[in-house]
């Protein structure tokens, strides 16, 4: 089965040991991301959380459950779906956080995938709604980081 890789890139004003703060506090997402609807934690054992984000997608409103595994600044979090619905069959990805200067960095967004039965166009339409998720989480995060700021708690 083959894995998929897609990612998108974004630079925000920001000190990324700031903007990581935001990111790891998975109970603000609602707030930042404008397709994320809820988001909890289940369970958590540092550095591993297990959390339920509801989000809109091209078939309207979904529940993902993920475990994410939060790194420290410079690595950001990375996250798998914990069961996966067809066509896809699993489904992983990771937001990084690379300081530029001191107040910008290069956030990137990143999936990784299978699909079942390994079909090309299933794949092909995976690929471009996961460019859009990212493309739309980091520009809602962009938004949110430049028009409120980001304190010390994130």
């Amino acid at each position: 089965m083959t894995t998929y890789l897609t990612s998108r890139d974004l630079v925000i004003r920001a000190e990324a040991r700031r903007l990581h703060g935001l990111l790891t506090r998975i109970e603000s997402w609602p707030l930042v991301f404008s397709e994320v609807l809820g988001a909890e934690v289940l369970h958590s054992a540092p550095p591993e959380q297990l959390v339920r984000v509801r989000r809109t997608d091209v078939h309207g409103p979904t529940d993902w459950i993920c475990r994410c595994v939060m790194g420290p600044a410079e690595t950001g979090f990375s996250f798998r779906l914990v069961a996966s619905r067809p066509p896809v069959a699993e489904l992983g990805g990771h937001c990084r956080i690379s300081p530029l200067d001191p107040g910008t960095c290069l956030v990137t967004a990143g999936f990784d995938f299978r699909v079942i039965d390994d079909e090309d166009h299933v794949a092909r339409t995976m690929e471009r709604e996961l460019a859009r998720i990212a493309d739309a989480d980091l520009a809602s995060l962009k938004r949110f980081v430049e028009a409120k700021g980001v304190d010390d708690d994130g």
